[in-house]
């Protein structure tokens, strides 16, 4: 996917119209809610379908159905390569977290790279998945996909 269409799927908080309430904001009201249909809420109020979200993380589509139905349990770096590639708040990626046992961790040698991009990606246009995937091979860290994978991804 290239940087325009990119920038048209996801906007920026700042482009947003301010939520009025961070608790419907955040968690939907929902009695039962799951990180499965938070996440699934999150990307629909996007208007991105799975595929999109496929081209923006790199996840496969079946992968995304598998977490909006939690149907599969999601692993950490899928877990942050949503948050990046949704561009969440960071309120939105507590409460996705919060679902899982996953934290970012300090002994993860990409840590500091990772909470930077956690923090800003729904503040700053730059911190997409293909800048925080270059940025680790260029800091010679694992990335958080393969090549194959995040080489179309932004």
């Amino acid at each position: 996917m290239n940087n325009e269409s990119t920038k048209l799927l996801v906007p920026l908080f700042s482009e947003k119209t301010e939520p009025e309430d961070y608790d419907l904001y955040i968690t939907g009201n929902e009695p039962d809610d799951t990180l499965g249909k938070a996440l699934k809420r999150y990307a629909d109020e996007l208007g991105l379908r799975p595929g999109q979200v496929t081209d923006l993380t790199g996840i496969s589509r079946s992968g995304i159905y598998s977490y909006y139905k939690d149907q599969r349990n999601i692993g950490y770096e899928n877990l942050i390569l949503l948050c990046v590639g949704l561009r969440l708040h960071p309120l939105r990626q507590d409460y996705l977290f919060s679902f899982t046992s996953h934290k970012v961790r300090k002994s993860d040698d990409r840590y500091y790279t990772l909470k930077s991009y956690l923090a800003n990606c729904a503040f700053i246009e730059k911190y997409t998945v293909k800048a925080l995937n270059d940025k680790l091979r260029a800091d010679k860290k694992q990335p958080l996909i393969s090549k194959k994978r995040s080489s179309g991804n932004e």
